[in-house]
């Protein structure tokens, strides 16, 4: 579950450089918010990198890793 999260989170971080990365436009954080909705912390049906990131931390922190 948080492999793949991870991945799409990845992926996409060479795209942060260059535009704010959303689902909006990156098909990976797109399947990133279908995969995981409650990462959608603002609740406007876009995920954000910075709500992604969040997100991992947080499923990360929870299995003490």
């Amino acid at each position: 579950m948080k492999r793949h999260l991870i991945c799409y989170i990845l992926a996409s971080l060479e795209l942060h450089a260059q535009a704010q990365v959303t689902s909006e436009n990156n098909g990976r954080q797109r399947e990133g918010l279908k995969q995981y909705p409650a990462a959608d912390t603002s609740k406007d049906g876009v995920l954000t990198m910075e709500e992604g990131m969040a997100f991992l931390k947080k499923e990360v922190s929870k299995d003490g890793n």
